[in-house]
Order: C-alpha cells, then structure tokens, then sequence
C-alpha cells in the first residue's frame, strides 16, 4: 500500500471476486480482502500476547538474556550468576516462552528489537 497499491487481493480468491475487486479499485475506491484483515488483527492480538509477556520478564532472565547476547554458553552463565545449568535451562524456557521465540538466536534478536537488552 505504501508503494500505491489500491488493492489487496489473495490469491486464493476465484475470478469473479478479482474481476470485482479490479472494477472497486478502477472506480477509485482502496479493497483489502475481509480474510487478510481477519489475519491481520488475529497477528496484532498475538503480538499484543507477546508483548503483555515480555513485560513480565524478571530482573534475573533479563540478565541471563544479556549473556546470551555475549554468546555465553549456559554453563557460561551458570558460573557468572552462581546458579545451576538447568536453572538457566528452566529461564531460556521461560524467555522462549514470553518473547515467542524459538531458539536462543531468536530470543536474543527479539530481546533487541524490544530493547530489553543492549
């Protein structure tokens, strides 16, 4: 849309809807299709999800998300924070959790886009 498009139709639409939506845009109106803004707010509530639980990342995942940045292996971090490797298995879980991340790469990018780390 920023780029000037008019219109957004899926692909999976038959042509009858496309031939429709053509003629709406020629007309001079703006068409997006119901089902991507269905899509669309369905993404905006999970990111909203997201964003709820990465607010409530303690002070400790925080800092165990700081060392991950470092590349720190969690044995690494255990010796650094004086707790045991499975205690920082037990705060990735809990981080991959509440950023929706899947891996440590991930929630480190995540953590950043969020500035909860620098």
């Amino acid at each position: 849309m920023r780029s000037g498009a008019r219109g957004y139709v899926l692909k999976a639409r038959d042509a009858e809807h496309l031939i429709q939506t053509v003629r709406l845009v020629a007309g001079g109106n703006m068409v997006i299709d119901p089902q991507l803004v269905v899509a669309l707010a369905e993404e905006l509530s999970q990111a909203k999800e997201r964003d709820r639980k990465a607010e409530t990342l303690t002070a400790r995942e925080i800092e165990v998300l700081q060392l991950l940045a470092f590349g720190h292996t969690n044995r690494d971090i255990a010796e650094r924070l004086y707790i045991s490797p499975d205690t920082v298995k037990t705060h990735l879980e809990h981080i991959f959790e509440k950023l929706g991340a899947s891996d440590r790469t991930a929630a480190v990018a995540e953590a950043l886009r969020r500035r909860l780390i620098e």
